[in-house]
């Protein structure tokens, strides 16, 4: 590929992501943030990797989030609960049915953040929208710090929500390692569910990575299977960036690219890859996993960062 024809795909990239970002699909991203992401990227080849990643970046607006919710919820929670129903009425029970169905599933179903006590986190963000778009109570919102007995036992499920799997460490040791709080006692969610056998225990994210989720399922990591991983949608393996069939960059040329973006990283101090060595380049409307690679959300004094995370704010101190 020529110069001019790196420049072209360079020109092509970023005009679609300016009409994203002045359409507000790409939300949180502004057009001065943007340029000064790009003006990271110096040399031709440099900003052809930069168009390469801008090209596929998979990102999901407010109304994005709001509609895989809207299918999770009715379809993969509400409906899969009372599907024998609509089965032995070979689907076509009446409305009134369906609707008395989804509002017993509600009132006899608790959502729990899977946060570590920063109100900010992921798994707050998706129970807002619950509460505000999907008709949950508030008070079917419980917080993982201040659980009780009584308040438990009232409820036949239980469902964690979070946002994106991306290595599956966060639910792993939200379920097997960290400690939740019951009665006023530390306690593993695990051991709560072994105690409350007649709860139906479930984990339900917006989107898994294809490794994610099946870490959670390897051996002895989900506790009697006791915990079951529901989704809307799974990231395949041709999204990462630097993998075997990644719709990134073409085997010719993705060793010689991997090179350029991890010299880039390594002049400017970032890490070339995300956590636990995953390359996703992948964003929601409220966060950037890091999942994604850190040149895309880390600031440092020769970067801009694309779209601020967590990590960022603690590399700025903001």
């Amino acid at each position: 590929m020529t110069d001019n024809e790196k420049l072209e795909f360079y020109n092509h990239a970023t005009e679609k992501v300016y009409f994203y970002i002045e359409s507000k699909f790409w939300s949180k991203l502004t057009n001065n943030q943007f340029q000064k992401w790009l003006n990271n990227f110096k040399s031709i080849d440099e900003k052809y990797c930069a168009a390469k990643l801008l090209d596929r970046f998979v990102y999901y607006s407010e109304e994005d989030i709001i509609q895989l919710l809207k299918y999770g919820v009715h379809e993969l929670l509400i409906r899969i609960n009372h599907i024998n129903v609509e089965v032995k009425n070979d689907f076509n029970t009446q409305e009134t049915v369906l609707s008395t169905l989804k509002n017993n599933f509600i009132e006899n179903t608790a959502f729990i953040p899977l946060n570590s006590g920063n109100p900010t986190e992921s798994g707050n963000v998706i129970a807002s929208y619950l509460c505000k778009e999907h008709g949950i109570p508030e008070g079917n919102v419980l917080d993982a710090m201040k659980l009780t007995s009584d308040v438990i036992s009232k409820y036949q499920n239980i469902i964690i929500v979070d946002d994106f799997i991306g290595s599956g460490d966060q639910i792993i040791n939200f379920w097997s390692y960290d400690d939740v709080i019951l009665d006023g006692n530390q306690i593993k969610m695990y051991e709560i569910a072994n105690k409350h056998q007649e709860i139906k225990f479930k984990y339900f994210c917006l989107v898994t990575t294809e490794e994610g989720y099946n870490n959670f399922y390897s051996e002895g990591l989900h506790h009697d299977k006791r915990l079951d991983i529901v989704y809307c949608e799974k990231l395949k393996p041709k999204f990462k960036i630097f993998g075997e069939k990644s719709v990134y960059f073409d085997n010719s040329e993705k060793d010689n690219y991997k090179n350029i973006i991890d010299n880039i990283c390594k002049v400017n101090g970032i890490n070339l890859l995300g956590h636990k060595g995953l390359d996703y380049a992948v964003a929601f409307h409220h966060n950037i996993p890091d999942a994604s690679l850190p040149l895309f959300y880390e600031q440092k004094e020769s970067w801009n960062y694309l779209f601020r995370s967590k990590l960022t704010k603690e590399l700025t101190n903001v």
